[in-house]
Parts: structure tokens; sequence; C-alpha cells
């Protein structure tokens, strides 16, 4: 039975303020690349002699976040090195880095090709510069643009665009304007969420305080409408809630999820489902650089990316 990795990097620069995944604003000198990589290898190794896993055929290995793309390429190479002692790898594994356009370079892709990472998904949300300005997003629209052309330009035939709708202000024409530019960049994969107001977020308190208002009813449902109807158009097959690709191009990680299949969830926060058991790894950064590495096992814990919720999850 075949096996997803997923790998959780709990740091961020900023916090975005509809975001309530496990991630922490911390400047870039403090950033423990090479302690962190050191406590994932310890963690997988624990696991996988207590679960049993040993050379269990891999998948898909996913680094999620926060923004996985602040790490420097040792954190990448000692992860991956420690994950391909212990596992099958299969030759065309999925490998994915979510990368945030501000913290991408050239450099970085030339890098990632060079360790076996083959895939990247940027975390855009808009390629308009007043929306990206209402989500919170430490980046520019020209340097989302910019950033999936350095990736396709390093190599990267396989990359991703996450995009957000539901903002204040956003319109079905601002909307288009968003999906047509997504399409135009030439990737095989796109995905579009209805943004998620979550309970304890600054845009929470925004929406509660009528500092923000989200498009009535009506239009979201018409905005879902015309992005299925944009990509489905262009031969993007939806084979997710928000998700659309090319044929083959589908995220194999995020099938796992949606199919039950099994993953091991590695780092703060991260979430597992082996053996017909779910469990989270400490949030607590703390506890965590303790070793302490597991939390209570509980079908109901929440997921780094919330596979199991039905319907139009922000990730």
């Amino acid at each position: 039975m075949t096996l997803s990795l997923y790998i959780h990097v709990p740091y961020c620069l900023e916090k975005c303020p509809y975001c309530d995944f496990h991630s922490i604003a911390t400047p870039k000198r403090e950033i423990a690349h090479a302690e962190y990589a050191d406590l994932l290898v310890s963690q997988l190794r624990a696991e996988v002699g207590r679960l049993g896993l040993d050379q269990r055929p891999l998948l898909s290995v996913f680094f999620g976040g926060g923004t996985p793309s602040l790490m420097n390429e040792k954190f990448f190479e000692t992860v991956l090195r420690a994950v391909a002692k212990e596992f099958s790898i299969a030759k065309d594994i999925e490998i994915t880095v979510e990368t945030n356009p501000a913290t991408a370079s050239k450099e970085n892709f030339r890098n990632w090709l060079h360790l076996g990472i083959n895939r990247v998904s940027f975390g855009v949300q808009s390629f308009q510069d007043p929306f990206l300005k209402k989500l919170g997003r430490n980046h520019s629209a020209e340097e989302a643009i910019l950033a999936i052309q350095s990736a396709k330009e390093a190599g990267f035939q396989n990359a991703s665009c996450d995009l957000i709708f539901g903002i204040e202000g956003q319109t079905l024409k601002c909307l288009e304007k968003d999906l047509g530019l997504a399409y135009s960049m030439g990737l095989p994969h796109l995905s579009a969420y209805q943004l998620t107001v979550e309970p304890g977020t600054p845009l929470a308190s925004w929406v509660a305080a009528k500092k923000f208002f989200q498009p009535e009813e009506e239009i979201l449902v018409q905005m879902h409408q015309l992005t299925a109807d944009t990509f489905g158009s262009r031969g993007l097959k939806r084979y997710e809630i928000s998700n659309y690709a090319l044929p083959g191009f589908e995220s194999r990680h995020n099938l796992q999820y949606w199919r039950y299949g099994e993953y091991l969830g590695l780092g703060s926060g991260a979430v597992s489902c082996v053996g017909g058991k779910r469990w989270r790894t400490t949030r607590k950064l703390k506890e965590y650089f303790a070793k302490n590495f597991q939390q209570e096992e509980n079908s109901k814990t929440e997921h780094s990316h919330k596979p199991f919720e039905p319907l139009y999850t922000l990730r």
C-alpha cells in the first residue's frame, strides 16, 4: 500500500490575516534551518520504526506551511536524503514545495530540481495588487508573474497556481481577469478557493466589525461557476472541488487525501493518518524542539491542509 509524506514548515515572514494554519511569523535570521531539518529526520526515523513503515512505497512528498520556500537548500537536501533511506521511492514520485512568490528565486528552482523536487505550488491568490493588499500578502502581482516565469525557465514542467476569490471589492470581471492571466501562464494545474473566514483570525474580527465585506452569496455562487466554466473550456479538468488540471497533472498528494489514503505527517502541527488512526504533532515549537513528536490520537484532529472538509477550503 502506497504512502504519502507531508512535511510541515511553520515559518513565515508574515502571518496573513485570513490564515488559521499553523504558521509563525519569524525573521529570516531566526529560522533554524539545520536544527529543524534534524528534528524532522529524527521524527521520521522514530515514526517509521514505531509504525513499521520501513521501505513502504512512497507516492508523494509535500512540503507545506507556513512558507517552505524560505528554507535553504541544505534543509531540503538533509530531509530528502533521509526520506530516500526510509522508503521505497518510485522513479516518478511527486515532490512538491509550496512557494510564496516573495521568497522565490531562479537559484531556488535550480537547486530544487537538482535535489529531485519536481513540482512547485505558488500561493499567488491574485494577480491584482489591490486584492493582494486586502489579503495582507507580502508580494506583488509582478513578483508572482516573475516567480512563475523563473520556475518555468529553470525547468519546472509541473507547477500550480492558487487563486482566491470572494475578496472585498472583487467582481466577476476582476475574477475573470485573474483566471485568464493564471491560464495564460501555461501552468498544467490551477486552484481557485473561496475565501474562508476562519474563527480567531484577524479577518474574522474585521468581518465582525464590518471593516471587511465579502461579495454577496449570489455573486460567490457565480464566481464558482465562472471558475469552472473558464478552466473547463480551456481543457483543465475539475478533479476536486477547487482544483483543475490537464490530464496527468492532477496532484497525487491531494488525491491521496481525498481518496482516504494513508499519509505520514512530519513537523510541528503536521497530521498523520496511518492504520485507521489519525493524530497530530504538537503545534508548540518549544515542545517540538524538545522532541515531543506526538499529540493525542483523534479521528477529528485538524489537518494542516484540512483534506476532509467538503467545500471550498482555503489552502
